[in-house]
């Protein structure tokens, strides 16, 4: 998750990226944090568990959305 909240930085300081053109990656990052985080002070090892083919899947889509989008 360290390097997706990276991500989202450099993502939020581009100042070359017109308007609009992080919104879908801003999506997958969303439901990446929602699914990867348990409230604060559980340990939800179970949970995380669960959710851990739906973290795979968006870390894979922003994984596509980052190789289409190379020079951004």
């Amino acid at each position: 998750m360290a390097d997706v909240r990276k991500i989202r930085k450099a993502m939020n300081t581009d100042p070359a990226a017109p308007k609009g053109f992080y919104t879908s990656a801003y999506v997958i990052i969303d439901q990446l944090e929602k699914y990867a985080s348990a409230p604060a002070g559980e340990d939800d090892t179970e949970g995380w568990l669960a959710a851990r083919p739906l973290i795979y899947m968006e870390g894979h889509a922003l994984g596509e959305w980052i190789a289409a989008h190379p020079l951004q």
